[in-house]
C-alpha cells in the first residue's frame, strides 16, 4: 500500500511538472528519500524466515 501510495504522489509530481511547468526537483528527491526509509522500515519489520 505505502509503494502505491509514493507512486501515486510521483505521478502526481509529474503531472504537475508537465502540465503547469512547475519545478518538483525538490519534491522528487524528498520523495525519494522518504520512499528509502520506508523500505528500510519495513524490511525490518517483515518476519524473518
Amino acid at each position: 500500500m505505502a509503494y502505491g501510495s509514493a507512486l501515486e504522489l510521483e505521478t502526481q509530481l509529474f503531472l504537475c511538472k508537465d502540465l503547469y511547468g512547475i519545478d518538483v526537483k525538490e519534491a522528487l528527491l524528498v520523495l525519494n528519500e522518504v520512499t528509502k526509509m520506508l523500505r528500510a522500515i519495513i524490511f525490518k519489520l517483515e518476519p524473518s524466515n
